[in-house]
Parts: C-alpha cells; sequence; structure tokens
C-alpha cells in the first residue's frame, strides 16, 4: 500500500501514522514497512516527491506511508511567501505518477480552534496560530481539487473505524494498479479515458535500467510545455482521466493499451505515430510546438483533446 498522510501542522498526522504503520505491520507480517518524511523541499519537487517512489510498487511486500508529501508544497509557499518551482504542471505529473502507484491521499483535518491551541502550547518554527484558518481552507480545497483518490479523516478524534477505512481503501487501490507493475514509463490511473503516446525518453536507450517515467515536466522541458497547456486550457481536472506512456520506449504501448480497456489514444509527434498507427488520433509532438509553435499553446492543448 502507498498512503500519503498530509495536512496543516498541529491535526495529529504523525499520530495517525503511527497507527497505520502498526495496523499494517499487524495485518502483513514480514512485509516490509517504510516511513517517508517530507518538509520543506531542497530539491526540485519531482525528486523531491516522485524520484523517492520509482521503485515501489503495488503488491510486492513492501508499504510506504509518507508523514507529509507533495500537497503541502501547493499550499506553504503562498502562506509563507516563497518561491516554488511546484506549479501545476509538476502538481499534475506527481498526482498521476503517484496514481499508477495506487497511492490513496489522506487530508487530515481540525477546527480551527484546535490547531491555534496547539500551536500556542507546542508551538512551531514555521507555522503561526493566526494563519491557521487560511491553511485548514487552502487544505480543505486540495483535498477535492486533486487528482488522487482521497479521503478526510478528523485528527484529534480520529478512530479505529476511521484507521480501518483508510487501509481498505488503500489495499483496494493497491490490488488495483497492480497490473500497472510492469509498466515503466507509465503515469495515470488504471482507468484513463485519454492516452498521450510519447516516444522515449531523452538520452535514454531502449534497455537501459532507467526507473523514470515519461515525460518528467522539469524547467522548459516538452513534457513541462505540454501538461502546462493543458491545465491553463482544458482546466487542473482534465488530467484526472489522463495516462502518459512512451510508445517508442521500453514497454508495450499496445499491451498497455488493451491493459487499460482501450482507450481513447493520442500520438504525440511522428516516431509514436508511426509505432502507434492504431492510435485515434495524431498531433505534434509537444518538443516540436514548443520550439516552434510555442505561443499556439492553447490551440495545441485543444488539438490533443480533439476539440478543434
Amino acid at each position: 500500500m502507498l498512503i500519503l498522510v498530509d495536512g496543516v501542522d498541529c491535526v495529529r498526522k504523525s499520530a495517525l501514522v503511527t497507527r497505520l504503520v502498526e495496523a499494517i505491520e499487524r495485518d502483513n507480517p514480514g512485509d516490509q514497512v517504510d516511513v517517508l518524511r517530507a518538509g520543506p523541499p531542497t530539491k526540485h519537487p519531482l525528486d523531491e516527491y516522485v524520484v523517492p517512489l520509482l521503485d515501489y510498487r503495488p503488491t510486492r511486500g513492501r508499504h510506504v506511508v509518507c508523514d507529509r508529501w507533495h500537497l503541502g508544497e501547493a499550499i506553504y509557499p503562498a502562506i509563507f511567501k516563497r518561491d516554488t518551482k511546484f506549479d501545476y504542471a509538476v502538481q499534475a505529473y506527481t498526482e498521476l505518477f503517484l496514481r499508477s502507484r495506487g497511492a490513496l491521499l489522506v487530508v487530515v483535518d481540525a477546527t480551527t480552534d484546535d490547531v491555534i491551541n496547539c500551536l500556542e502550547t507546542r508551538g512551531d518554527d514555521l507555522a503561526r496560530p493566526e494563519q491557521a484558518a487560511e491553511t485548514l481552507s487552502l487544505f480543505r480545497g486540495w483535498a477535492v481539487a486533486n487528482l488522487l483518490p482521497t479521503l478526510v479523516v478528523q485528527g484529534f478524534q480520529a478512530s479505529q473505524d476511521d484507521v480501518d477505512a483508510v487501509l481498505r481503501r488503500a489495499r483496494l487501490l493497491e490490488f488495483v494498479a497492480r497490473g500497472l507493475n510492469n509498466f515503466t514509463t507509465y503515469i495515470g490511473s488504471r482507468t484513463p479515458s485519454t492516452l498521450l503516446l510519447g516516444d522515449i525518453r531523452n538520452g535514454h536507450t531502449r534497455g537501459e535500467d532507467n526507473l523514470l517515467p515519461a515525460f518528467m515536466p522539469y524547467g522548459s522541458t516538452s513534457g513541462h510545455y505540454m501538461l502546462t497547456q493543458l491545465v491553463n486550457t482544458c482546466g487542473y481536472q482534465s488530467l484526472k482521466h489522463v495516462g502518459i506512456v512512451n510508445a517508442c520506449d521500453d514497454d508495450d504501448a499496445h499491451a498497455l493499451y488493451t491493459l487499460l480497456r482501450k482507450p481513447y489514444t493520442v500520438a504525440l509527434g511522428r516516431r509514436a505515430s508511426k509505432v502507434a498507427d492504431w492510435a485515434n488520433h495524431h498531433v505534434d509532438h509537444p518538443q516540436y510546438r514548443r520550439r516552434f509553435r510555442h505561443a499556439e499553446g492553447e490551440v495545441y492543448a485543444r488539438h490533443i483533446f480533439n476539440r478543434s
């Protein structure tokens, strides 16, 4: 199972993490259970929230519980007035990657008074009591707007029923996502309605030992350009049911297409179109668009989704 526990400071996230780990260890003797903790990022967000989980695959005897993960980086830069590279393109990619691993997001909530009382009693190096209401509101908003399966748990009143509900949902997601285990470059859910086909990872030779997925949106890349245009033109939620894989890389794109029950498929560029002549729709590769028709991002996004 892969469980991400997030929320504001002083909502008893760590207490819930401890209970989840104890329950997983009790129910899965002999399995490995890892707890990962994320603080303010010191590297690119993809290196913080994607790379550490590249070797995780569901139903292989390892479970990961994250005490804080990516969601705070969508919120705290605005609260603390600091810069971040975690824009909507990077966030969407991170969440699509996490979906391919069967992740469950648990947002821990509390009343404003409970958080303020805790902060005043315990103190915190960063969070201040007067920021509690705004931060809680932002976490509640993203609990609805993110692309992941999500449960909300009241941290101060978390019961055994809540723990059991989290584990039931996480087990189901783990079971469903296991079919994606053999596809290295894929990101997205087990049931996308649109599948985007790239060609090959930049600088990759087929057969090399490389766990990176397709189109990682570091700055000034085709992946960042494409995802930015899709979010800006079609909205963040438009990516919820999108899957992305490379057609000329290590994965058998047609086998994945069949496994995913033959979603509407878009080949990105000539190489993908040649390999995947069975695709429903063919458009330019985002690298070409970024370099030579950069200003036509809205047209490109609508063309990908065949809306123009």
